[in-house]
């Protein structure tokens, strides 16, 4: 299976705070799809003091809109897939 430029724009899409790419592992040619997803530091930080101190904070009710930039896409897809390539076996 081959991936252009078209396949990654067509596979790209998604809500804005998620972002999809696929990663081909060298050694093998297996395919990985890589899905990630922005959330605020409040969601991190609640998520973080219920599992590991118990407490489970108030959240407001209102969701904090995030989107990833073009930019971040590409930092983090290209992070990852170097991370990727070092780890997975």
């Amino acid at each position: 299976m081959l991936f252009n430029d078209n396949d990654k724009e067509n596979n790209m899409k998604s809500k804005e705070n998620e972002y999809i790419f696929f990663y081909r592992q060298e050694y093998d040619s297996r395919f990985y799809q890589i899905s990630c997803e922005i959330v605020s530091p409040l969601l991190v930080n609640n998520c973080l003091s219920k599992n590991f101190l118990g407490i489970e904070l108030q959240q407001c009710m209102e969701q904090e809109h995030l989107a990833f930039n073009v930019d971040q896409k590409d930092f983090l897809e290209h992070h990852l897939k170097q991370y990727l390539s070092q780890y997975i076996l």
